[in-house]
């Protein structure tokens, strides 16, 4: 059920003129979200470039088809792609 919801979310919040593919691609070649998604897997928290993301470690989850990490309902946006969100 939470995979479903998950998968929802992420074919649901990715803007339009953002493909998918692009924030999946992004995601897997930013090294801190790398490092957030395996924490995320692992529930291991302890890497010090993760301390800003445990206050809201809770709310977050990757798809595990594609790696796409969410925060509640909303996809969390690479920062290579922040700028075409912004746009």
């Amino acid at each position: 059920m939470a995979d479903t919801y998950v998968n929802c979310v992420n074919t649901t919040a990715v803007p339009p003129a953002l493909p998918v593919s692009d924030v999946e691609d992004a995601t897997n070649n930013d090294e801190l979200l790398c490092l957030v998604r395996d924490a995320i897997q692992t529930e291991q928290w302890s890497n010090s470039q993760l301390k800003r993301f445990e206050p809201i470690k809770d709310e977050l989850a990757t798809n595990h088809d594609n790696g796409i990490l969410l925060r509640g309902t909303r996809i969390v946006i690479p920062h290579k792609n922040e700028n075409e969100i912004a746009a």
